[in-house]
């Protein structure tokens, strides 16, 4: 096998994170199988409106009822997937499949097709979560389990961070209320070096410095 033939089955897609509202989201699943049922599982968990679709219901699939998912025995059609935003194609009889990813193609829904996530819209990440951040990883080469192992990887180093991401935020919103020194505060606050000022109990000596008493005063209430 060439070099060349060798690197194109590696080729990935590049991948774009976007950050859902998810009360507001809907989500339809054709199927009712295992990957049904994480994808069903995920979705619910984050708070998007859940519906399946399948003529049967794995015991693992039934269960995600009690968790707020809508089951709806049938065969697919195409008036399932319009008032939905993103469609998750988990069946495992291929024209069926293509059908659905041409139904979605038409009506400019996001998909994610479980057979392989390079023939759909989208793949979902692994998604980490801690007091004050969120984040989610995706590995290029569409390997789940080495997503998990970073997972743990990621949250240890950004743990350290979450406290002080949680006290910027607060200064951060009272700042955008001002009429001067906003954007210099925001640009200010969002830094190693006020992180390390911040953790040496010196946050507020430090804005001092740069910015006027009465402001800084206003902006650090009830959080030193």
């Amino acid at each position: 096998m060439s070099q060349n033939n060798r690197e194109d089955i590696y080729e990935c897609p590049e991948l774009m994170f976007i950050s859902l509202l998810t009360e507001k989201v809907k989500v339809g699943i054709i199927g009712a199988g295992k990957a049904a049922f994480i994808k069903g599982k995920s979705f619910i968990e984050y708070g998007c409106k859940v519906q399946i679709l399948s003529k049967d219901f794995s015991e693992e699939v039934s269960s995600l009822q009690d968790k707020g998912g809508v089951l709806t025995k049938g065969e697919y059609n195409k008036d399932f997937i319009i008032d939905k935003h993103i469609i998750v194609i988990a069946v495992d009889d291929n024209e069926v499949a293509e059908i659905i990813a041409s139904d979605c193609d038409t009506l400019s829904k996001i998909y994610i097709d479980c057979r392989n996530y390079k023939n759909g819209m989208a793949a979902m990440p692994v998604q980490g979560t801690l007091k004050n951040v969120s984040f989610a990883i995706n590995t290029k080469g569409g390997n789940p389990k080495a997503a998990l192992m970073l997972k743990e990887v990621f949250k240890g180093n950004i743990s350290d961070y979450d406290e002080f991401i949680g006290v910027i935020n607060k200064i951060r919103e009272r700042a955008k209320e001002l009429t001067s020194y906003k954007r210099e505060i925001i640009d200010f606050i969002a830094t190693e070096d006020f992180r390390y000022m911040w953790q040496k109990k010196l946050g507020k000596e430090v804005l001092l410095l740069f910015f006027p008493q009465e402001i800084i005063c206003k902006l650090l209430e009830d959080l030193i």
